[in-house]
C-alpha cells in the first residue's frame, strides 16, 4: 500500500480459483485489479480499479487479459475496461 497526492493505492496480491459444475468441472483462475482510493483529503471520495489482469481456464488453456483504467477528470472513462480473449494456442 502507498500514498500519493491524497490517494492510497493497493495492489493485487492474490489469485482466486474457481470451479464450475458444468457436465465436465472448469477450473477457473482470476486476479483481482489494483484498488485506488482518491479523494481522501478533499472532495468525494471514491474507490477505482486500474491495472491488467488475467482470467485463465485451466481446464481448456483459454484466457483473457484485461485492462482496467482510471477515470479521467470529471469522471470520463469510469468504469473502463479494455480485454482481449486467446485460445488455448495464444491466439486472439
Amino acid at each position: 500500500m502507498r500514498f500519493k497526492s491524497g490517494s492510497v493505492y493497493v495492489p493485487n496480491m492474490s489469485k482466486n480459483y474457481t470451479i464450475l459444475k458444468l457436465p465436465e468441472d472448469e477450473v477457473y483462475s482470476d486476479e483481482i485489479p489494483n484498488v485506488v482510493v482518491r479523494n481522501l483529503i478533499l472532495g468525494t471520495m471514491y474507490t477505482d480499479f486500474e491495472g491488467k489482469v488475467t482470467i485463465k481456464n485451466h481446464t481448456l488453456g483459454h484466457y483473457a487479459q484485461l485492462e482496467y483504467k482510471l477515470r479521467k477528470w470529471g469522471g470520463r472513462g469510469a468504469f473502463e475496461v479494455d480485454g482481449t480473449l486467446f485460445d488455448k494456442d495464444g491466439v486472439a
